[in-house]
């Protein structure tokens, strides 16, 4: 007698994955912490980088009151004395241009780090709605196949009481039930473990009750392009590689700086003043210059020395990002051609049952 056994599901019945609806988000962005903190920090950049435009090289009053006793003739008596100063440190036009150059520097760093602040983000959340994703899926496939095994053991039960299979057959067939029962449970715990773990980080997920994520999966395709091409918009891209870039060329800002501080900056001034009573006037003028020593020589050689550790830094962060590169594109091509492997099997098991 041939008992009848429901059907394997087909490929497009499986849970397939999909990505968090855009809108939620950008909601996210907007209300994480630590995006409003790298946020912050770019305004605090762009104030530095303001301060460094204008200057620091501020006028200097200064006011001194005096009084002078002669006690000699013919000009013996108190006198009353003033004298007011004003001066300004000069900032050289080289200065004021490496300034500039560090104030662009700041900016670009702090937009670096946004960008690897949001995608660390991204990347984050990411990982955990897949993980919930994928511990959703194994047990939807674990409920399927202790579906099926239960029809197993429902048709050898029948197969047994016609006399057809035999009680050791009937007993292995259920011992694999209640494995696959025990299966289903640890997948079912670890489905609502990985759902609290991402709706806990990320309350806004949860609002739509579920996982459901974006019904066009298009954008889980990788584009048509070859791996070198495919190599190039990852390194361009990429959040770490655009930090340390920033950061080279803030230390290239800060060795102009030193450079340029390598020739004082002068300071000008002038004055007027009261002696005697009033009976003399003074005005004159006032410069006064510092002379560089060992210290700015050694200030501009330690920037430079920074300058080539960043480059060094910078090259050694490509080649990890080139070499991690190629081991995900190599690991996704071999997933991919079993995927497909996979599809065909599971094609010919649907068409032979």
């Amino acid at each position: 007698m041939q008992i009848a056994l429901p059907a394997l599901p087909t490929l497009s019945d499986l849970p397939s994955p999909s990505l968090p609806q855009a809108a939620t988000v950008d909601q996210l962005l907007t209300a994480t912490p630590m995006l409003r903190e790298a946020q912050a920090m770019q305004q605090a950049a762009a104030q530095h980088g303001a301060v460094l435009r204008a200057g620091t090289n501020e006028f200097t009053g200064q006011a001194q009151v005096q009084q002078r006793r002669i006690e000699s003739l013919p000009d013996s008596g108190h006198y009353n004395e003033w004298q007011l100063l004003i001066n300004r440190q000069l900032r050289l036009p080289s200065q004021a241009q490496a300034d500039g150059r560090m104030a662009d520097a700041l900016q670009i760093s702090a937009q670096a780090a946004l960008v690897a602040t949001r995608q660390r983000f991204l990347g984050e959340m990411l990982t955990a709605w897949f993980a919930a994703q994928r511990a959703q899926a194994e047990a939807v496939l674990a409920q399927q196949d202790l579906d099926l095994i239960n029809a197993q053991v429902k048709a050898l039960q029948r197969r047994q009481s016609l006399g057809d299979a035999s009680v050791l057959e009937l007993e292995q067939m259920q011992a694999e039930q209640a494995r696959s029962q025990a299966a289903l449970q640890l997948s079912q715990g670890m489905a609502a473990s990985s759902r609290a773990a991402l709706f806990t980080r990320y309350p806004l997920l949860a609002g739509n009750g579920g996982l459901q994520g974006q019904a066009d999966a298009s954008a889980l395709t990788l584009p048509s392009l070859s791996a070198e091409q495919l190599g190039a918009q990852a390194a361009q891209a990429n959040p770490l590689l655009a930090e340390q870039r920033a950061a080279l060329q803030k230390a290239q800002a800060m060795a102009a700086q030193a450079q340029a501080a390598r020739t004082p900056q002068p300071t000008v001034g002038a004055y007027i003043g009261s002696d005697r009573g009033g009976s003399e006037r003074i005005i004159g003028l006032q410069f006064a210059m510092p002379f560089g020593g060992a210290a700015r020589v050694s200030q501009e050689r330690a920037a430079l020395a920074e300058v080539d550790a960043a480059q060094w830094r910078l090259r050694d962060l490509q080649a990890q990002t080139e070499a991690e590169f190629q081991r995900l594109y190599v690991n996704a091509q071999a997933q991919l051609g079993a995927v497909k492997a996979s599809e065909q099997a599971a094609q010919v098991q649907t068409q032979a049952s």
